[in-house]
């Protein structure tokens, strides 16, 4: 089976909401030392010994991601002058209210749907029902895909039976002109489909959609596909391959008249078309999600290392705007509702709970959050309260984490102001935080990764 694991991205100040979980194919589990599966969906870790450290905060500097705005350095005014590894960085000027994620929790953990500890739920797809209810089609290890309703869209409730046996992965639903469903999977071959009358009982169709080996890619991700004035058009990136570390990806599409043949079109969208050049991992795209707006303009919402960025194209075909959603993690699958509210669904992993699905919702805000990492502090982080509240923000440790593993200094500040967190060296969990106002409530995960060095005089 396919699993997804976290990805040690490259040594880019990233700031990290939610980590990504897990998709499957048919072959094997591959449990890495740590006891997090490793993942032919998306290995975001290299195999490790279980003594390995963490990546220190100083690490081999890459290029600085190319489009979008870098993340702000610490601001904390006794800093020391930065390094050579170390670029000189400014907190960006913003006006308020911005707008962000606004976290609501957990939609289904392994424990709802009778998955084991340690395994992974993952790449939940929604859909709203005429009712106003919403389902949401995922990845279960070692059943299939299966699906959960709610009332809110918030939280869910899983539904009687498999929706496609076990060896179907990631899964995206398109609700048809004619109200049927039809779900695309990734299999050995590709991405196949299946049709449904009533969104429950499916039917495998026959044949592979799109081939891989009509591609340039040795395997497939899972697909998005999105309505064109002519058509369908589906976007999908590369299969990232276990064992084989942080590796650059590109989207790439294809289209169709009837949602069943697809031609693939040339040249990728987004990514780096070559994974070999220095500035590839700065540039990798990877499990888009494309939304058709009212004004007939695209948004892609996709993962370049752990963190969820988003695009924008009149054409479906060119894509500039690249900005940084400041929501990390991967699997990023984004429902429109009736009433307009965007709800963003996406997952996380934790070695003793496994992979576990969850929702942000849009909103403005009159505050926002800027990470740094404190030059020469290894895993310790400038937390820059920008904007202003109305009461003081809390930070506390994020989901499923201990506070022995954490120093949060101070616990409790107004915005505008600056917390500092520092993450034990003997915590090998991804160091995330909470950061509330009582009402609004960022997810955030913090990596200690570094800009490009400063040209030497």
């Amino acid at each position: 089976m396919m699993q997804k694991s976290r990805i040690f991205a490259g040594l880019i100040l990233v700031v990290l909401s939610i980590s990504a979980c897990a998709g499957q194919a048919p072959v094997g589990n591959q449990p890495n030392p740590i006891g997090q599966p490793q993942s032919t969906v998306d290995p975001k870790l290299p195999p490790v010994n279980g003594n390995q450290p963490l990546p220190p905060a100083n690490g081999t500097p890459l290029p600085p991601p190319v489009g979008g705005t870098p993340l702000p350095p610490p601001v904390d005014g006794t800093n020391p002058a930065p390094a050579d590894n170390q670029a000189p960085m400014q907190i960006v000027a913003q006006t308020f209210p911005v707008t962000v994620w606004n976290y609501q929790g957990i939609t289904l953990q392994p424990s709802d749907v009778g998955v084991a500890a340690g395994q992974p739920v993952a790449d939940q797809s929604a859909i709203e029902l005429p009712d106003g209810r919403v389902r949401l089609y995922f990845f279960a290890q070692n059943k299939g895909v299966m699906s959960a309703i709610s009332s809110d869209g918030l939280k869910f409730t899983a539904e009687a039976g498999l929706r496609l046996p076990d060896g179907s992965g990631m899964p995206r639903a398109l609700v048809l002109p004619d109200k049927r469903i039809r779900l695309y999977f990734i299999t050995g071959d590709g991405v196949g489909s299946a049709i449904s009358d009533d969104g429950l009982a499916f039917t495998i169709e026959p044949g592979v959609r799109i081939n891989s080996r009509d591609t340039v890619l040795p395997k497939l991700s899972g697909v998005s596909v999105v309505a064109t004035d002519t058509g369908y058009r589906a976007y999908f990136s590369d299969l990232p391959i276990p064992g084989t570390g942080p590796m650059a990806h590109a989207i790439y599409s294809a289209t169709s008249s009837d949602g069943l043949t697809w031609q693939v079109e040339p040249d990728p969208r987004i990514g780096a078309s070559d994974i070999s050049a220095p500035s590839a991992m700065a540039i990798s795209a990877e499990h888009p999600f494309v939304l058709r707006e009212k004004d007939g303009s695209y948004t892609m919402y996709f993962a370049r290392n752990q963190s969820i960025w988003t695009a924008t194209s009149s054409d479906g075909l060119t894509w500039s705007n690249e900005q940084n959603s400041l929501v990390a993690g991967n699997d990023p699958d984004v429902l429109v509702h009736s009433n307009g509210i965007r709800s963003l669904y996406y997952g996380d992993f934790r070695p003793s709970i496994g992979g576990y699905l969850l929702v942000a919702r849009q909103q403005s805000a009159p505050w926002d959050i800027q990470i740094g990492a404190k030059p020469g502090a290894g895993r310790a982080f400038t937390v820059a309260l920008t904007g202003t509240s109305s009461t003081p923000l809390t930070v506390t440790p994020g989901f499923a984490l201990t506070t022995s593993d954490y120093t949060i200094t101070p616990a409790s500040q107004a915005a505008p102001g600056t917390i500092t967190v520092a993450i034990s060296d003997a915590s090998r969990e991804m160091p995330a935080i909470l950061v509330s106002d009582g009402t609004l409530t960022r997810s955030v995960m913090l990596q200690p990764q570094m800009m490009a060095p400063p040209p030497k005089p």
